[in-house]
C-alpha cells in the first residue's frame, strides 16, 4: 500500500433555450468542478471539493418609474468542500464534513448570499446483511446560497436534501438485505429551525 492522490475534474457548457417560471428567457452557463481524494492511510482519506457554476439568473428589482421588474443578469455560485472519511473498524465508518456556499450577482442587483453545512456521519456493517447509519448536519444557509447533503433512504427513494434556513437536521437509517432479494429498510428523521417562529397567514399564523 502507498499514500495515492485521485484528482476528478469536468467542466461543462450549457444552454436552455426555454423561458421558464423563474426565468423569462434562454439561460445559458457554464459549470465546472474538481475533486481530490487523498488516502492518508489505509484507513483515513481526506476529499476536497470546488464547484464554480455561472448562469444567468431572475432578479427583481424597479425601472426609473418605481414599477417593480424583473431583470435577468450572470450570477455566480461557489461551493467548497472537506471531508474526512475513517474505518475506525472494518465495522465502523465515521464522517465528517463541512461545506460552505456563496452566491453573488454582482452587475445591477448586487446579490450576496451565504451557506454553511457541518455533518457527522456513522455507517455501522456488522456483516453483509445489515446495515446501520446514522447522522447529524447543522445548517446555516440563505436562500439563493442553499447547500445540499445526499441522505441513504429507503429502496425506490432518493433523497438529496437542500437545506436553508438555520437549523438540524439527524436520521438514522436501517436496511436488511434479506434471502430471496429481500430487502427491508426503515428510517427516521427530524429537522428544527431555529429562525422559523411561526407558520401560515397572518390571519391565520400558527406561532412555534
Amino acid at each position: 500500500w502507498h499514500r495515492r492522490v485521485t484528482i476528478q475534474a469536468y467542466y461543462d457548457l450549457y444552454r436552455f433555450p426555454w423561458r421558464t417560471y423563474d426565468v423569462p428567457m434562454a439561460v445559458t452557463g457554464r459549470d465546472f468542478l474538481t475533486q481530490a481524494d487523498w488516502a492518508l492511510t489505509r484507513t483515513m482519506t481526506i476529499t476536497a471539493l470546488y464547484k464554480r457554476e455561472e448562469k444567468d439568473d431572475a432578479a427583481q428589482t424597479t425601472d426609473i418609474l418605481g414599477r417593480d421588474i424583473t431583470i435577468v443578469e450572470p450570477s455566480r455560485v461557489q461551493r467548497l468542500r472537506g471531508q474526512i472519511e475513517m474505518f475506525a473498524t472494518p465495522q465502523f465508518r465515521f464522517r465528517s464534513r463541512i461545506e460552505t456556499s456563496y452566491y453573488d450577482m454582482p452587475s445591477i442587483s448586487g446579490t450576496f448570499e451565504k451557506g454553511l453545512l457541518i455533518y457527522e456521519d456513522v455507517r455501522y456493517q456488522p456483516d453483509r446483511q445489515w446495515t446501520l447509519y446514522g447522522r447529524v448536519s447543522v445548517f446555516d444557509a440563505d436562500s439563493k446560497a442553499a447547500v445540499y447533503e445526499y441522505e441513504n433512504d429507503v429502496e425506490g427513494a432518493f433523497a438529496n436534501t437542500r437545506f436553508s434556513g438555520k437549523g438540524m437536521r439527524w436520521y438514522i437509517f436501517t436496511q436488511y438485505h434479506g434471502i430471496n432479494r429481500m430487502d427491508i429498510g426503515f428510517k427516521y428523521w427530524q429537522m428544527t429551525r431555529s429562525d422559523v417562529t411561526g407558520y401560515g397567514s397572518i390571519a391565520r399564523r400558527v406561532t412555534l
